[in-house]
């Protein structure tokens, strides 16, 4: 049995005590080396610590006037090795000087709480670790203060007398001349400052000047005006660990062309002392996204500061980035606005029915509800029984689940054969090879034969949809269509002829559009008509392509529906009991895109290319056959796909972006992305490529 240890009285202890020995130099070394690029640490620092001072002398301290605009310089000069970074923001007090500014660890007392930009007390040796000596010189509501470090030493400096107005000078001297280069390389360091500190250089009462050598440039903040806005949120709330957190000011830009600093999402703190933000915390690009180089966005991280920020302020913690909704808006985005819009194929609700019903069945159950409280937060509705339609509150969205469209009263055809409409994982067909492919829309009549395709010239397609599928009455709903004109077809100039169908059952024509689109050439996606809608229910949006000026049969055509303040119950019909909630098919020549799981509000969806030469493959087989191959190709895609966002989500765990210059993630991140799944898309279509000719 072990015997009970019990401690030392205290005057024993006091009698006995010695200082934990501790390595300063080497501490100081660390604190450098948190930053990825020392100089980039340098110009954080220094902002955040002028910002916080310029904050807490306005409004906690009231030394400085509250209309007090704030300067920062940045003086690189070359010749002399030699930094002076100098600024107006009240300076600090006597205590907080001598005995906290050059200490390690010590963060002011208005600091300690992290309601400012800095939190740990070691801005100070960031900044004066860039060369052998530093010289800091304060002057704050008549106290005038110096000091002068040289690694782990210091001492006063009251002989100091630059200074003419409320505010602190820093002097680093006999600087290391790589760094010092790197903040002279002007491009280098306006570019990084604007995408740190975006939302602080929007402020007209903050001016930060940077002169190299003696030349002068006052850094400005890219003009967003011009961008257009793609998403806007006041507050998204999250869970992670267990607990509740917020983003806040959620705004998301469309970059296209443009050369920004941005990519992907902002995450920004502030200070208890100013409205708004001032301060990137992390850069997040989530992965497995295509479009991300066209969006850029920022949001308010407070909440999550300083909790999970890292010691240099440039990267968030215990990987809860991916707790947030911020990839999921990013993918929903991307489907909204830059996959031309979904699509419907022959015999759509059967199929993606078919699909969905064998996908669920192999799984069994959700791989990506794990039961921890970091997981991707979607649920498996109950397997057993049959599901009863989901109470909606007056506003509230319905989950889109499988809702089936009479095909009978928007004139799609309809399916004779209802006995085929489920298809067995053991009745998966096989490849056939006596088939030739087809590259238009075609027929599944079962009759006909394959040679009625042969020598059929390619015929332009028409695509529509809506921004979402669910609105509040009085939205202004976008009604958007696009063309794809092969490059095969005799055809340029086309007339667009649009209906809306209301939940009355009333129809209103729009009006007519005249679109040219060059042969081998598809539009944008953002044709289409605005409409103001009050009465709730569900709305048909159809559209009719014809050649210009003609008035007899369209040469496509096709429809989409919506809801304006939910759905009824009887419109919800029984959803199928899934973690994936939906296909939607989005053409596109890019064949490295085939399929991508991506989330969305209540569950995920399942994003396909019905143009790859894969699924054209499936869909130039006759009869029955067709159609079984189709689901065939869905559901092996669906199973890609599910495996695809496992292992993303298992690289963005274990292989985080760690924070300001980091490339590490391209050696696993990027090479899963680019060169495994847009890869294997390519390859596949080749393949099925050769199979045809």
């Amino acid at each position: 049995m072990t015997a009970e240890t019990s401690g030392l009285e205290d005057a024993q202890f006091e009698s006995r005590k010695e200082e934990i020995e501790q390595d300063v130099d080497r501490t100081l070394t660390r604190v450098v080396e948190d930053y990825k690029n020392h100089w980039q640490g340098v110009l954080g620092e220094s902002i955040q610590n002028s910002y916080d001072a310029w904050c807490t002398n306005k409004n906690e301290r009231q030394t400085i006037p509250q209309n007090q605009d704030l300067y920062i310089t940045f003086d690189v000069d070359i010749p002399n090795r030699r930094l002076t970074v100098t600024d107006n923001a009240g300076g600090m007090p006597r205590e907080t000087f001598y005995h906290k500014f050059a200490g390690l660890d010590t963060p002011g007392e208005e600091k300690e709480d992290g309601d400012y930009g800095g939190a740990y007390g070691r801005g100070f040796h960031v900044i004066s670790g860039l060369g052998q000596q530093a010289i800091a010189e304060t002057l704050h509501d008549g106290f005038s203060g110096g000091l002068e470090v040289r690694g782990r030493f210091q001492a006063r400096r009251d002989d100091l007398d630059e200074l003419d107005v409320d505010g602190t000078r820093v002097v680093v001297s006999e600087c290391e001349i790589e760094k010092l280069l790197q903040l002279a390389n002007e491009e280098q360091v306006i570019e990084h400052i604007q995408a740190r500190f975006q939302r602080l250089l929007e402020n007209d009462n903050v001016t930060l000047e940077l002169i190299i050598d003696g030349e002068s440039t006052i850094v400005e903040p890219i003009d967003l005006s011009d961008y257009e806005i793609l998403y806007e949120a006041k507050e998204v709330e999250f869970e992670h660990g267990g607990e509740d957190h917020v983003l806040r000011d959620i705004i998301i830009y469309r970059k296209e062309g443009e050369d920004t600093p941005f990519r992907g999402m902002s995450m920004c703190k502030g200070n208890v002392g100013s409205d708004g933000t001032f301060m990137r915390v992390k850069e997040y690009r989530p992965r497995h996204i295509n479009h991300l180089d066209k969006m850029f966005g920022f949001c308010d991280a407070s909440d999550l500061c300083p909790e999970y920020e890292n010691n240099a302020h440039n990267d968030l913690r215990s990987n809860i980035v991916n707790s947030t909704p911020i990839k999921r808006i990013f993918e929903e985005l991307e489907r909204e606005e830059f996959a031309g819009g979904p699509t419907r194929i022959d015999e759509h609700d059967e199929i993606v029915e078919a699909a969905l019903e064998i996908l669920h069945d192999n799984w069994g159950e959700n791989p990506f509800d794990s039961g921890d409280d970091e997981d991707s937060g979607v649920e498996l509705e109950e397997e057993e029984g049959e599901m009863e339609p989901e109470e909606l509150e007056e506003g509230d969205d319905a989950r889109d689940g499988p809702t089936t469209v009479a095909t009978d009263d928007l004139g799609g055809q309809t399916d004779d054969n209802e006995d085929d409409d489920v298809l067995d994982s053991d009745e998966l067909p096989t490849a056939r090879d006596d088939v030739d492919a087809e590259t238009d829309k075609g027929d599944d009549d079962d009759d006909k034969d394959d040679e009625d395709d042969v020598g059929e010239d390619p015929v332009p397609e028409i695509s529509c949809r809506t921004r979402k599928r669910f609105f509040e009455p009085g939205d202004e709903i976008e009604l958007r269509y696009t063309i794809e004109n092969p490059g095969g077809s005799e055809e340029r100039d086309f007339s667009v002829r649009g209906e809306l169908e209301y939940p009355s059952g009333t129809e209103e024509e729009l009006e007519s559009q005249i679109k040219t689109v060059e042969r081998g050439e598809r539009t944008g996606g953002a044709d289409g008509w605005s409409k103001e809608l009050d009465n709730e229910g569900k709305y048909v949006f159809r559209v009719k392509l014809y050649e210009k000026g003609a008035r007899k049969e369209p040469i496509d055509d096709t429809y989409t529906y919506f809801f304006v303040g939910g759905k009824e119950e009887e419109q919800i019909g029984t959803p199928t009991s899934s973690f994936i909630e939906d296909i939607d098919f989005f053409p596109s020549d890019d064949y490295s895109n085939r399929h991508k799981l991506q989330a969305t509000e209540d569950a995920m969806v399942l994003v396909v290319n019905p143009s790859h030469p894969e699924f054209l493959y499936a869909k130039s087989q006759d009869g029955k056959t067709n159609r079984q191959s189709r689901i065939a190709t869905l559901v092996r895609w669906g199973h890609e796909a599910i495996l695809n966002r496992m292992l993303t989500d298992k690289i963005e765990v274990d292989v985080p972006v760690k924070g300001e210059g980091d490339e590490e993630e391209k050696s696993i991140g990027e090479f899963f992305d680019q060169e495994y799944v847009n890869k294997l898309g390519e390859l596949t279509a080749n393949a099925y490529a050769g199979v045809d000719e």
